[in-house]
């Protein structure tokens, strides 16, 4: 084959090809994609590798929202007859429990704890499958004495137990003593030891 066969031969293969569009010099280019590709899956698997050490730290139990926790529901063997429809008329409405509701006669049911200067009877106090809540209104001769001031008074319980100055402080003592007995020891102990070491 000669150079101008050969030539002929490239010049039609030339018009037998589809045009190539030249790339912009800012567009991007598969090498950029694929950088940000991996870069993407890097951060993806740092992220995947912070959540699982998150997952294995130790939680903080705490048993107080455990006590408001509904008990799983029990297999009936038959659905119970249905009342007359007089027969609640006379009773205390069934309230439905919410977890506001639930903290609350959580609360009441280990009310022991609250007071150092108030002591009540050992009983198994068990939430009523029927009660009320209202606001304790006042009489006119307790307005210096006993009286609970609007500013005063939260939406809840647990709010206003918390909202006062005298409990609070109460369960910051009680709290750091639970924490001087947990904690006596073990780490504190050795960080004690290390402190006293040195001192000048």
């Amino acid at each position: 084959m000669s150079d101008q066969d050969i030539d002929a031969l490239f010049a039609s293969l030339r018009s037998a090809a589809p045009p190539t569009a030249t790339p912009a010099p800012d567009a991007p280019t598969d090498d950029v994609l694929s950088v940000a590709d991996a870069d993407a899956d890097a951060r993806h698997a740092a992220f995947r590798d912070i959540e699982q050490r998150l997952r294995r730290l130790p939680r903080i139990q705490s048993g107080f929202d455990g006590l408001a926790a509904q008990p799983p529901a029990r297999a009936r063997s038959a659905p119970p007859a249905p009342a007359p429809p007089a027969a609640d008329w006379f009773q205390l409405p069934r309230p439905e429990l919410t977890p506001e509701l639930r903290r609350d006669l959580a609360l009441i049911k280990h009310r022991a704890a609250l007071d150092p200067k108030r002591h009540y009877r050992k009983e198994k106090w068990q939430v009523p499958e029927r009660f009320s809540v209202g606001t304790v209104i006042e009489g006119t001769g307790e307005f210096y004495s006993s009286r609970l001031q609007n500013s005063q008074r939260k939406a809840t319980m647990l709010e206003t137990l918390l909202a006062d100055d005298d409990s609070a402080r109460y369960f910051r003592r009680r709290y750091a003593e639970v924490q001087v007995t947990k904690t006596s020891g073990k780490r504190a102990h050795y960080k004690r030891v290390r402190d006293r070491r040195r001192r000048p």
